[in-house]
């Protein structure tokens, strides 16, 4: 019904010629449907976030690139890391 009240409108108000206005009423229509579909998605996506603390330690023992708890400790001195910072503890020594 809006699409038909643009095509009188533009066609006999305005006096636009038939081109014109079948135009102008496509542009409407399509004007119309794209924010549909905005207002669509947006009530469709829901944003979420992920967070993921890897767990070193036991990913480098299962490597195979540390042998035992004493090498882990050396590599967070080497990197100047305590163990207050990491959620794994530093073993001690």
């Amino acid at each position: 019904m809006r699409l038909v009240g643009v095509y009188c409108l533009a066609k006999y108000a305005c006096d636009f010629s038939t081109v014109q206005a079948a135009f102008l009423t496509v542009f409407a229509a399509l004007s119309i449907e794209a924010s549909y579909l905005r207002r669509s998605a947006a009530k469709r996506f829901q944003p979420f976030s992920l967070w993921i603390q890897p767990d070193y330690l036991k990913i480098l023992t299962d490597a195979g690139l540390l042998s035992n708890a004493i090498e882990w400790g050396d590599l967070l001195k080497a990197k100047g890391v305590s163990g207050d910072d990491l959620l794994v503890p530093v073993p001690k020594v």
